[in-house]
C-alpha cells in the first residue's frame, strides 16, 4: 500500500504542559502537608479541605488523565503500532492496527491555543490509543499513516464528562 516504513511521534511544547503545571502543584501540596505536620500553619481542617480536593483532583487529572493517556510515544511500523504511555516512560504496548475497529476524530478547544484535533483508535466503544495535535508536533503525519491503515468511524463530539470517566478506566 506504499506505507511509510516507520514513523515515530514527536512531542510538541504543549505536550509538556501537564508536567510543567503538575510538578509545582505537587510541590505545593507536599509543602502544605509538611507545614501542617510540623504545626507551622494552623488551618482549621474544613477550611483546607476545598483547596486539598481541588489540588488532588487537578493532580489526578494531569497525571492519570493527561500524562498517562495523551502524552504517549507512538511508533507506527507497517500494521503495528507501539505505544509507551507516561511520556514514553512506561513499558511498551504493541497493537496491530488491524485489530482496532477503526478511528474517530474529535476536536477540543484550548482557548488561546485554538482548537486541537484528537484521533482515537477504537476497539468496541473504548478509546484505546489517543493521539493529539496538542501533544504531538507531527500529528498530521501520524493521522495520515493511520488513515491509510484503519477504517474511519467518523467524528465524535468532545465530551469533558467522557474524558473524566476515561481517567479511571
Amino acid at each position: 500500500m506504499g506505507y511509510i516504513s516507520c514513523m515515530k511521534s514527536k512531542f510538541s511544547f504543549g505536550g509538556f504542559l501537564p508536567i510543567l503545571i503538575g510538578l509545582p502543584l505537587a510541590a505545593l501540596m507536599i509543602l502544605f502537608f509538611v507545614l501542617i505536620a510540623k504545626n507551622d500553619v494552623q488551618i482549621p481542617p474544613l477550611k483546607a479541605l476545598p483547596l486539598l480536593i481541588i489540588l488532588m483532583f487537578t493532580l489526578i487529572w494531569l497525571f492519570w488523565g493527561e500524562f498517562r493517556t495523551k502524552m504517549i510515544k507512538v511508533t507506527i511500523d507497517g500494521d503495528v503500532i507501539l505505544v509507551r504511555r507516561f511520556g514514553g516512560l512506561s513499558t511498551e504496548s504493541e497493537f496491530l492496527i488491524s485489530e482496532f475497529d477503526g478511528f474517530k476524530i474529535s476536536r477540543q478547544s484550548y482557548g488561546a491555543r485554538g482548537i486541537k484535533e484528537y484521533l482515537y483508535l477504537m476497539k468496541g466503544n473504548r478509546k484505546i490509543v489517543k493521539i493529539s495535535e496538542a501533544y504531538h508536533k507531527n500529528y498530521q503525519n501520524l493521522k495520515t499513516a493511520i488513515q491509510l491503515r484503519a477504517k474511519d468511524l467518523g467524528y465524535e463530539n468532545f465530551s469533558f464528562l467522557d474524558e473524566l470517566k476515561e481517567i479511571f478506566i
